[in-house]
């Protein structure tokens, strides 16, 4: 069974008949994986029974007959729920930016205790259609008609594929390009107020699509070096060195260096921070050069939110250039280890 198979007859029916669940008991009909979870944190504060002054109402509305034109593409529509959840669940009081016609996804507009308002732009990032069509193609063959114990392998990118033969293409500089290409340009967010990008990375199904260590400027195991692709398109300029799996103790290995810059790198200050919500945990990422920054209430809030992972985050805590400086230090380590290779 689908994720659109199993949920989109569930939310029809909560939307319809106003039987959304309002404790702390997981909905039965949903099955028990992360993103679920989620989605039904976002469903407890859309229960009218918790919006008693029908705050809400049009934004279940919108979902509802988003839900009915669309039902097969339903991941934008769970996105906002996960988001939204996340928001409230967070301490966040969050409003409904009234969405223009077409518009892919709802943008919120969020306070702190009666403070200044943010906007939270949120992007649900999905499979690269490719990917996903093989992989649903391998999920459909059928198995070998001979009884016995049979084993199968596919081999997952879900941010696409590199091309055979193109020059400075793999799965990470693919995966880094179109993460950092998320939302350009900054046309919807108001000018002159802290802004977030939110980002949905989670699924309905326990296949990850990027996990949160890919916050972490490089990893390693078993003795080789990985960059992650979240740090880099985030956080990354031109010419960074991007290891896949590099063995530490010599050269060759996959790496190759960024051929555009990341997205705060892109951005005129407009943005304040991003937010990455995995399936295993949200981080917050702050743009130390924001001309609207984060206040400190703001910045700490996020650790409340479900799923936080402090350890990861990149934030301005001790001040903006403090991370600044921090960032550089990762740069400086990534290109230790490509001088390693001319030494």
């Amino acid at each position: 069974m689908t994720h659109a198979d199993e949920l989109a007859p569930l939310l029809n029916s909560l939307f319809e008949t106003d039987r959304f669940t309002n404790d702390d008991t997981y909905h039965g009909g949903l099955s028990n994986t992360r993103s679920n979870i989620a989605i039904h944190q976002g469903l407890k504060f859309l229960d009218p029974r918790a919006d008693g002054k029908g705050k809400y109402t049009g934004f279940r509305k919108d979902l509802q007959k988003r839900l009915m034109d669309d039902a097969a593409n339903l991941d934008p529509i769970l996105g906002e729920l996960r988001a939204f959840g996340a928001l409230r669940a967070g301490g966040f009081d969050v409003d409904c930016v009234t969405r223009k016609k077409n518009a892919p996804s709802q943008d919120f507009e969020i306070c702190l205790h009666g403070g200044a308002p943010m906007r939270v732009e949120v992007f649900t990032k999905q499979w690269d259609g490719a990917m996903a069509s093989e992989y649903h193609a391998f999920q459909n063959t059928p198995g070998p008609a001979k009884p016995g114990v049979h084993f199968r392998e596919f081999e997952v990118m879900p941010l696409g594929k590199p091309t055979p033969g193109k020059p400075g293409d793999s799965v990470a500089t693919n995966a880094v390009s179109r993460l950092a290409s998320i939302k350009p340009g900054n046309r919807q967010l108001p000018p002159g107020q802290p802004n977030i990008l939110f980002i949905d990375l989670m699924r309905p199904d326990p296949l990850p699509l990027v996990e949160s260590d890919h916050t972490l400027p490089l990893s390693s195991f078993n003795a080789h070096l990985t960059t992650g692709v979240v740090f880099a398109a985030v956080y990354g300029r031109k010419g960074l060195p991007l290891y896949e799996s590099r063995p530490i103790e010599y050269g060759a290995g996959r790496v190759h260096r960024m051929a555009h810059d990341g997205r705060f790198a892109q951005d005129n200050g407009s943005l304040s921070a991003i937010v990455t919500q995995h399936q295993d945990g949200l981080v917050l990422l702050e743009n130390p050069n924001a001309t609207a920054p984060l206040s400190a209430a703001v910045r700490n809030q996020w650790i409340c939110c479900p799923g936080a992972k402090l350890e990861y985050f990149w934030a301005a805590f001790t001040g903006r250039e403090a991370l600044a400086e921090r960032i550089e230090q990762a740069f400086a380590l990534h290109e230790y280890f490509w001088d390693l290779d001319a030494d």
